[in-house]
């Protein structure tokens, strides 16, 4: 097949990139791509609720609110909103405005008062008689419900009366309004579980014990004037090791667990889900072996290992939605065509040590080339890797919306099975070095430059000074293998589905 050229422009600050590409080199194992970790989702920090008590109830109105499966704080205000209460003869309390605290002086001793409660727990707007009353700050769990205290208690006898109900028909007149009050829940959210140890050579132990740790933040909050510790239930510990196999529920969840230590044999991802802050929330961590030749990007552990993530990511991209045999579908050009294609990606690093990835814009796209553009995100900035994807497997066609040369003469592929102009093209042996448009790309970047491949391998290709010098070349096993090197295989992305 031609090699495509790389192509550098005016502009120091961007490069496009041609990579012209052969599934090559390592040892062919063949395996079906696995699909993505697609866990269920969550909801997202609930908004404040809105509810209406109307004053026309009377007596007793119960109004209900949100149901909390576990403990949370909320904070529940009031609009302001108040009625006229109109009082005839010497009747108690006398004529004025009540609002939320109710109103003092009747032989209730507090009339209208409001109460919150969730279960067993009771607590109120403040002292009785307060027009505006104060945000009633709760620790809610279960069905809660808004409560109206009682009417006011007009008549009791002939001798002890507080106005003659024959004489005024009524003791006591309540204007009619809606009453609104809101429910925030204070924000809580999950800490990033974390793991130690976060490194563990599989392939030499059995099994190893890690400890993965979490809680909320923030984890205490001034209360009334106390410092209360925020709840947070740990609901679940789902432990998937990198192969695929699922070990389960590791822990008994609830409150206040916050840690797990379980005895692991494969590199996986622990997935953490807790109830906090009023909302389902998740976090992931992994545990992996180190990769040897020891690479300075892919043994980052500090960002969990993420450009490991990133070309697994990218292979799966690569088959968005079809396969090998579909070939080059010329009625969806671009990025997420439904055809087989490679993708790219940039790896960059910030002056204060952050390592960034960028998903490559790509020129044009198909299973035997990428062609991208690089350039800077932010000031400052410094490319040190690039990668791309070879998306199918040694002997495996290759569908093309390009030509080639066969016998010295320049023909078009096949673009899809049964092309009627195309020639029918496979990729080369095993044995085949990295290609020439690839060792190009590191040369000229001056990175290096990392090929997904669909066996499960990895390959790194380090940049030399020119074509004419062997650029050095190293073989990682990203997935697949024998079933030690599965032991040590890397994560896919956390993906909420």
């Amino acid at each position: 097949m031609n090699r495509s050229k790389l192509l550098v422009l005016a502009d120091a600050a961007s490069f496009l990139i041609v990579c012209g590409c052969h599934e090559v080199a390592a040892p062919a194992i063949k395996q079906s791509l696995e699909p993505p970790i697609r866990p269920s989702a969550t909801a997202g920090p609930p908004p404040p609720s809105g509810y209406v008590m109307s004053t026309a109830g009377g007596s007793g109105t119960e109004l209900a609110l949100n149901n909390y499966p576990y403990d949370t704080w909320i904070v529940i205000n009031t609009d302001g909103t108040t009625f006229h209460l109109q009082a005839y003869g010497d009747a108690k309390p006398v004529t004025g405005q009540v609002g939320i605290g109710g109103v003092s002086g009747g032989r209730n001793g507090c009339d209208f008062h409001a109460s919150v409660s969730f279960g067993q727990v009771v607590t109120s707007f403040g002292d009785c008689g307060s027009v505006l009353g104060h945000p009633d700050t709760v620790l809610a769990k279960g069905q809660g419900f808004v409560h109206r205290g009682s009417f006011p208690l007009d008549y009791q006898t002939p001798d002890l009366y507080d106005c003659d109900p024959q004489l005024y028909h009524e003791c006591h007149v309540q204007e009619l309004k809606d009453m609104g009050l809101t429910a925030t829940v204070i924000p809580v959210v999950m800490k990033q579980v974390t793991a130690n140890p976060h490194l563990v050579n599989f392939k030499t132990v059995p099994y190893q014990q890690v400890t993965f740790t979490t809680g909320p933040d923030p984890a205490t909050y001034m209360i009334g004037g106390a410092l209360r510790q925020m709840p947070m239930t740990t609901t679940s510990w789902v432990y998937t090791a990198a192969d695929g196999t699922l070990d389960g529920n590791m822990c008994s969840g609830g409150y206040p667990i916050g840690s797990c230590m379980p005895y692991l044999h494969k590199s996986g991802r622990m997935v953490v889900k807790a109830f906090a802050g009023g909302w389902e929330q998740t976090s992931t961590v992994t545990v992996q072996c180190l990769v040897t030749p020891a690479d300075p990007i892919l043994n980052d552990s500090t960002s969990d290992f993420k450009l490991r993530e990133k070309v697994r990511e990218m292979l799966d991209l690569s088959n968005a939605d079809s396969s090998a045999s579909e070939g080059f579908n010329v009625n969806h050009p671009g990025w997420n065509g439904g055809w087989i294609h490679e993708t790219a990606f940039n790896i960059w690093k910030s002056p204060g040590g952050e390592i960034k990835f960028e998903v490559a814009d790509p020129v044009s796209s198909d299973a035997c080339k990428v062609s991208y553009g690089v350039a800077q995100p932010a000031l400052g900035d410094s490319l040190i890797g690039a990668g791309h994807t070879h998306v199918t497997y040694q002997g495996d066609p290759l569908y093309c919306n390009r030509n080639t040369t066969r016998n010295g003469v320049e023909v078009p592929m096949q673009r899809y099975p049964g092309d009627p102009n195309g020639v029918y093209v496979v990729n080369g042996p095993d044995s085949v070095a990295a290609d020439e448009a690839d060792r190009a790309t590191a040369n000229t970047l001056q990175v290096p430059q990392y090929v997904m491949m669909a066996s499960g391998y990895l390959l790194k290709i380090d940049p030399v000074a020119s074509l004419s010098t062997p650029s050095p070349q190293t073989w990682y096993r990203v997935f697949g293998g024998t079933a030690s090197q599965k032991k040590c295989s890397w994560p896919k992305k956390y993906k909420p589905s």
